[in-house]
């Protein structure tokens, strides 16, 4: 899966790649949260672009609640170069600042949601404005 976030032309460049590599890129509908059990990575773009680095989006979010590799596309090129699909965690999304701002750890945070899923056991109360929402129900189940 594609962050909306990279620009049009980088997104059919990579795509290309998750091709030759073998694999497949899923477009979720624009107003959907995507669900976890339909993407395996995310790419982002790298921070220090335009709109790179982290940003809390229903990708983002639901991605790091399954605990899936959230990476820059520098993964998907090392993994060309490579031929094969390279080990995601040395190409984690990583922004120093994002993570100081919001009090998180990207790394910590994907191995934790691994172990446990992120609402497991609890009850979740929603607002009768969220509970409406089809794509944020799917997204809590």
């Amino acid at each position: 899966l594609f962050s909306k976030a990279l620009a049009d032309e980088e997104s059919e460049r990579l795509a290309k790649a998750v091709a030759k590599l073998g694999g497949e890129v899923v477009r979720p509908r624009q107003e959907d949260i995507p669900e976890a059990g339909t993407f395996s990575h995310l790419v982002v773009p790298a921070p220090g672009g335009g709109g790179g680095g982290f940003r809390r989006t229903g990708s983002v979010l639901a991605a790091m609640a399954a605990g899936l590799p959230v990476v820059t596309p520098a993964w998907l090129e090392a993994s060309c170069a490579a031929r094969r699909f390279l080990d995601a965690s040395r190409y984690l999304l990583r922004d120093s600042a994002a993570e100081h701002r919001h009090r998180f750890c990207m790394e910590r945070s994907l191995q934790q949601a691994r172990r446990r899923r992120l609402l497991e056991g609890r009850a979740v109360w929603l607002a009768p404005s969220i509970a409406k929402d089809a794509a944020m129900e799917r997204f809590l189940r």
